[in-house]
């Protein structure tokens, strides 16, 4: 048998392409690792698949009828980049097998402006049919605008397998989220309703970039979910869902806000994480009006980028925090709102074009010279009159409270971390929270706290005779201890 097509190159070597990336990682099975080709008269589809997604395109073609399953996909990709023009396949059935193989193959011969591609093929009837469902909810969607949303959020995607739902992007109402333990992010998605949440796999939305920007039907059934238009299609596996509620997970009271900036900071956090130690990987403080992480050799730090500082010391995991502000940075986003609750709480962060206006709280008399600047001088007199009442607010001492332990050893002493600290008229919980984390650190030494250390120097200035002197905190006996910070 012999059969012949003529498809346009560029059509087919974009398709192959995008299409590939559903195909398994290369094992046993051949026609799970390479691509299958399905001609008719006027059209050639191009499918791939692992068992968990298919995903199959259509470009027009002209010649026989007949199909056939690749031997080396990515060396015809490679090949195609040198031709031009139209692609010619002249494939012919083998009359015998070589010796000691049980599969049958034929030959196929791939041809364009004077160069050729000869390669081994196989019979299409390896490729596993795509799993036909019933729908159970359909949505007509943009897949450039869905796949630009996931690109947004998919840092925030587990790649714990343990728990497959944490591995998707999430969808309920008019949102797409993803969760992996550590980390929440959401993005609004315009004109779409979700009547019931549902998930895509992290490998389905990457295929995603089939359709271009093209608009498509959305089929979610139990346990398969299908994206389709006239020439492409995609069908994926969904786990069960988690049991996660959105709104109940992300935080809506909280003691701090700031807005801060975001290229500039981004900036900030690529410095400090080339400083870092690798081997330690210690968090990146936030605190005191800087960043700052621990590197090989001594402290680096960067100036926060807000316009004023929060009034408590968090630990983050610096990657993470790249990833957040890489997102907003894609999108053009100069500002963001941190929104704090404690230290050990989480953190939110809401991408916004622009600082919003903060009223400045002013005296009567301030208000009236205010005024008074601006009528008789200019506005900018104004707001450097603003100016300078915000920075002597600023220098005035703040009061601030934390927790501490009676010393077992002398009751009228006790023990205290000033890092850990909250404003006076802070929620309980927040209060309890620090009281809850200064008990935990100093339960890890059994209340122990180093309070003096003692040494001799030797003839060459090394500490020799070193003494350590220890008091013990009494974990029962907590009390409040009131700071004041200029």
């Amino acid at each position: 048998m012999r059969a012949v097509s003529v498809f346009p190159l560029d059509e087919f070597r974009l398709a192959l392409k995008k299409v590939y990336g559903a195909a398994a990682p290369k094992g046993p099975f051949t026609a799970l690792s390479q691509a299958t080709l399905f001609f008719s008269r006027n059209s050639c589809t191009i499918a791939c698949c692992n068992l968990n997604q298919w995903c199959q395109a259509t470009i027009p073609a002209q010649g026989d009828e007949f199909s056939l399953t690749l031997y080396d996909t990515q060396r015809l990709l490679d090949a195609c980049a040198y031709f031009s023009g139209e692609l010619h396949l002249e494939y012919e059935t083998a009359e015998k097998k070589p010796h000691n193989c049980d599969i049958p193959y034929n030959q196929a011969r791939f041809s364009c402006g004077g160069r050729e591609i000869h390669q081994l093929v196989f019979d299409s009837d390896l490729y596993p049919l795509p799993k036909e469902f019933q729908p159970e909810q359909v949505y007509q969607i943009n897949a450039g605008t869905v796949f630009g949303l996931f690109t947004q959020v998919r840092h925030a995607v587990s790649s714990d397998t343990n728990r497959p739902w944490s591995c998707c992007v999430q969808f309920t109402d008019h949102r797409m989220y993803a969760l992996d333990g550590y980390r929440l992010s959401v993005r609004a998605i315009p004109d779409f309703e979700a009547a019931k949440p549902f998930q895509i796999p992290e490998e389905a939305m990457e295929l995603l970039s089939v359709f271009a920007d093209e608009d498509c039907t959305l089929s979610i059934g139990r346990e398969w979910l299908s994206v389709q238009n006239d020439s492409k299609r995609l069908i994926t596996r969904v786990p069960p869902l988690g049991s996660l509620k959105l709104d109940s997970t992300i935080p809506t009271i909280f003691t701090e806000e700031r807005w801060i900036d975001v290229e500039g900071t981004r900036n900030d956090l690529k410095y400090l994480l080339k400083m870092e130690n690798k081997k330690l990987r210690a968090p990146l403080r936030l605190g005191d009006g800087w960043l700052s992480v621990r590197g090989n050799s001594g402290l680096y730090r960067a100036e926060l980028r807000m316009e004023r500082p929060p009034a408590i010391v968090i630990g983050y995991d610096p990657r993470y925090l790249l990833d957040a502000f890489d997102a907003f940075a894609k999108r053009g986003i100069k500002t963001a709102r941190m929104s704090f609750t404690s230290p050990v709480g989480p953190t939110v962060l809401t991408a916004d074009n622009g600082f919003r206006p903060v009223e400045i709280p002013l005296s009567d008399s301030q208000r009236q010279q205010m005024g008074y600047l601006c009528v008789t001088q200019s506005g900018k007199a104004a707001i450097d009159y603003v100016k300078r009442i915000e920075r002597a607010r600023a220098r005035k001492p703040k009061s601030f409270v934390t927790y501490g332990f009676q010393v077992r050893e002398d009751p009228r002493r006790y023990v205290y971390a000033p890092s850990l600290r909250c404003r006076p008229d802070a929620p309980l919980t927040e209060r309890l929270g620090i009281l809850r984390e200064l008990r935990a650190q100093f339960a890890l030494d059994g209340g122990r706290v180093e309070q003096l250390t003692e040494c001799k120097l030797d003839g060459r200035f090394r500490p020799a005779n070193v003494r350590r002197r220890y008091v013990t905190a009494d974990l029962n006996r907590p009390v409040v201890v009131h700071l004041r910070a200029a």
